[in-house]
């Protein structure tokens, strides 16, 4: 019986949890659209590659390409191309290297010399 209700209420939540993925998507594949004309950032990842959240760039890593997080975005490592983030701060932190550009969308670029 537990089961059954398991799966029903599942089925019930699960089209509403693909149909938000779904919009979600959509609206990154339009911001990143605007990144590549507006901003001209060349070397965009396809929206599969961004990340749904937060992202960090640990110290001594490199990073080869073009990041782009739906989050704010910490560097403390080496970014061989530019960091976007789509909602939140850019912090490259001490130590931290972007090559290319850093762009935050309702954010803000923050260089932390600390």
């Amino acid at each position: 019986m537990r089961a059954r209700l398991l799966v029903a209420a599942l089925l019930l939540v699960m089209p509403s949890a693909l149909a938000a993925q779904a919009a979600s998507r959509e609206h990154t594949s339009r911001d990143l659209e605007r990144l590549a004309r507006g901003e001209r950032i060349t070397g965009l990842p396809s929206v599969d590659s961004v990340t749904a959240g937060a992202r960090a760039i640990a110290a001594g890593t490199t990073v080869h390409g073009t990041i782009v997080a739906r989050g704010p975005v910490d560097v403390s490592g080496r970014v061989e191309g530019s960091v976007v983030s789509l909602a939140g701060d850019v912090i490259v932190h001490g130590g931290g290297v972007v090559t290319g550009d850093a762009l935050a969308v309702s954010g803000r670029v923050v260089a932390d010399s600390g």
